[in-house]
């Protein structure tokens, strides 16, 4: 039962991250801030899928087993779109002090930015909170 209050855990902070993220204003924000948000977030993401190759946390998250396959895809696929964003805006950008100037003001516009047209952060986040709700 530990695996499945660990995995519950991290639904519960990577919602709160999500929320920082929404609330960061890159302006002005300072480069190291937003990446270490992002770090954080990408860490988190990466150990909460990690943690669904359990069996019962599987089960205890997902009641129907149609859902599985899309929620794989979209957590694996959000993660890989943050470490493709911090990959090209901030670790080969070390001479950077502040965000370039052509990323826009709103950090989710900025992700957005960054993942295919169809993918939508904020289904993501309500399939996070359902997850939350078991």
């Amino acid at each position: 039962m530990n695996e499945i209050e660990d995995a519950k855990t991290l639904v519960d902070k990577i919602l709160k991250e999500l929320v920082q993220i929404k609330s960061f204003e890159i302006q002005g924000g300072e480069l190291s801030d937003f990446k270490a948000v992002l770090v954080t977030l990408s860490t988190d993401l990466s150990k909460f899928l990690a943690s669904l190759v359990d069996p019962d946390v599987i089960r205890f998250f997902i009641k129907d087993p149609n859902q599985l396959g899309v929620f794989f895809t979209q957590l694996r696929e959000f993660i890989t779109n943050l470490q493709n964003t911090l990959t090209k805006y901030i670790f080969h950008s070390s001479e950077l002090q502040a965000i370039p100037k052509e990323v826009p003001p709103n950090v989710v516009q900025f992700l957005a930015s960054s993942f295919r047209k169809d993918f939508n952060l904020a289904d993501f986040e309500s399939t996070l909170y359902m997850l939350k709700s078991y």
